[in-house]
């Protein structure tokens, strides 16, 4: 993280880098879509900054700011070249994150390698900083978070983030969500592999 520093010592300026975890979305003409992939995913995306692209409305302006969520937005074509956030910070964000987590069943591990053999019910939430290997269903509402490699050998109909170098996930069905290095996919009928190799994501279906 780069800093920058302008003036004396009073009335200081002070200017961070920081690398943003981030979603792009393009918007279509049904905001009723949007609102269920938001509704659906909320636990996963409140870690997130929302770049939106498209028919941005002010229904759903409005929606996301009843869901603190922080967002920036441009026209369809147009570089973003605003925020339209709710007079807060990414850190109230983070503060409504861990007020949501705290009336959900949640469990954080070590950093070894996390196995787990029983189903993950809808409302739970899992965030691990080493490896996964998960054989039971991740239902719908459920939210697994890795930091480092996974295995899923069950359909995951909830929401999975994994950040090594490799996963695995057997089927992703109806209103499952799975996101290997900022890349989203919502739909796998195969059993597949990711790879992130030189900051590429790479796939490759199993036989």
């Amino acid at each position: 993280m780069a800093h920058l520093q302008t003036g004396g010592e009073a009335g200081v300026m002070r200017v961070k880098q920081k690398n943003l975890r981030c979603f792009e979305v393009a918007l279509g003409g049904d905001s009723d879509e949007f609102f269920a992939f938001v509704n659906a995913h909320e636990p996963l995306l409140v870690s997130y900054i929302l770049l939106i692209v498209g028919n941005f409305n002010s229904a759903i302006d409005q929606f996301l700011r009843e869901k603190s969520l922080v967002y920036a937005w441009a026209k369809e074509g147009q570089s973003l070249v605003g925020k339209t956030l709710k007079d807060q910070s990414v850190a109230a964000a983070q503060t409504v994150q861990s007020q949501t987590q705290n009336q959900t069943q949640s469990q954080t591990q070590a950093a070894d390698t996390l196995v787990l053999r029983r189903t993950i019910r809808s409302g739970e939430s899992i965030a691990h900083n080493g490896d996964a290997i998960i054989y039971a269903r991740i239902n719908n509402g459920a939210e697994l978070s890795i930091g480092g490699n996974a295995v899923v050998f069950a359909p995951l109909a909830g929401a999975l983030s994994a950040q090594g170098e490799t996963a695995f996930v057997s089927t992703i069905v109806r209103g499952g969500l799975f996101v290997f290095h900022e890349t989203v996919y919502d739909r796998l009928e195969n059993p597949t592999r990711f790879f992130f190799e030189n900051g590429i994501v790479r796939t490759e279906e199993s036989e």
